[in-house]
């Protein structure tokens, strides 16, 4: 599953691929296409913009802001996550922080926040909070260089590796 997933977002990423284009995040609602509408890229929040085909931009391209180590209560599928993958909060943004190291939490990602997404349209992903987990990370098992086993980047994650330099 964790493929898939990975799978989906190189292909959305590939597929917005642009030598340097113009980003603009606007994540209230009722977002000013007219000004919008200048950029390559516009990331939205897609509670406020559920389906991206209907603003007519013939030049400009939608992608759907997504939190991967935190989740909001007012997010569609914040009830369905269990409450011990919650394992702390950011008071700052008012969201409850999500332990990315449990094996069901690549699943439940694809599945439950990506595939929504994709069927309403979606083919752009900006993917936020992936280092939440830095927020609650206090001993050396669960520390800064504890980074969860799905990531592609991790040495931990089977048949991946990273190259450096």
């Amino acid at each position: 599953m964790k493929w898939i997933a990975l799978l989906v977002f190189w292909l959305a990423f590939m597929a917005g691929a642009h030598a340097n284009p113009a980003v603009a995040f606007y994540y209230a609602a009722d977002p000013p296409w007219n000004e919008l509408q200048a950029f390559d890229i516009v990331v939205v929040d897609p509670d406020h913009v559920p389906d991206p085909t209907l603003p007519r931009l013939p030049h400009t391209r939608l992608a759907a802001y997504v939190a991967v180590g935190e989740v909001q209560a007012a997010r569609r599928y914040a009830k369905d996550i269990p409450q011990d993958w919650l394992i702390g909060e950011n008071r700052v943004w008012g969201s409850r922080l999500i332990d990315q190291a449990r094996p069901e939490w690549p699943a439940f990602f694809a599945d439950s926040v990506i595939a929504p997404l994709w069927g309403n349209g979606y083919r752009m992903f900006f993917l936020d909070t992936l280092d939440s987990y830095q927020i609650f990370a206090k001993t050396p098992r669960s520390g800064p260089g504890r980074k969860p086993d799905w990531w592609p980047w991790s040495p931990r994650s089977s048949g991946v590796s990273r190259r450096r330099n």
